[in-house]
């Protein structure tokens, strides 16, 4: 199995597997991800268990 990483920037997140979101940090302490905004931890969270699953 590869390494998978996730690549922030202001503007976009893109994965190792070439999948890109729009993303972006809220003054409200949310994140904003495809135009769904969440808590940062559990965006966090949701993140990590998603590089974590087996494909």
């Amino acid at each position: 199995m590869g390494s998978r990483w996730l690549r922030f920037t202001h503007e976009a997140m893109e994965r190792s597997d070439g999948r890109c979101a729009v993303f972006s940090l809220q003054e409200d302490g949310t994140v904003k991800l495809d135009g769904i905004a969440q808590e940062m931890d559990l965006a966090a969270e949701k993140l990590a268990r998603e590089m974590m699953q087996s494909e």
